[in-house]
């Protein structure tokens, strides 16, 4: 597994590359995607296409525009990769987690 700087890192450097507006969405609609899906997410079911899918819904772009969009991408993954940190790998009883440690979160 890569270390979560590297991840948070490239993710910083990604956001220069991506509207604020999709990086928003990105991030919300992981976050809301694992908390919906919690449950799932514990016993390690959920896979990043399924994310990608959802995500790609969101922004109306297909799995295979998402999937080959290498911004997006690594955004996902650096969301992730701070979810799987702050709630201890699904460890972690309460699915609150997710929203942990964002300071510009503001759910709707």
């Amino acid at each position: 597994p890569k270390p979560a700087f590297l991840l948070v890192f490239i993710a910083y450097l990604t956001h220069a590359n991506v509207s604020q507006e999709h990086v928003g969405t990105v991030e919300n609609r992981v976050r809301e995607f694992i908390s919906s899906n919690y449950d799932q997410y514990q016993k390690g079911q959920l896979t990043h296409r399924m994310m990608k899918t959802d995500v790609g819904e969101a922004l109306g772009m297909s799995y295979k525009e998402v999937k080959t969009n290498r911004n997006l991408c690594l955004l996902i993954e650096a969301e992730v990769e701070r979810i799987t940190q702050v709630c201890d790998e699904g460890r972690t009883p309460d699915k609150s987690c997710v929203y942990d440690q964002i300071s510009n979160y503001k759910k709707e």
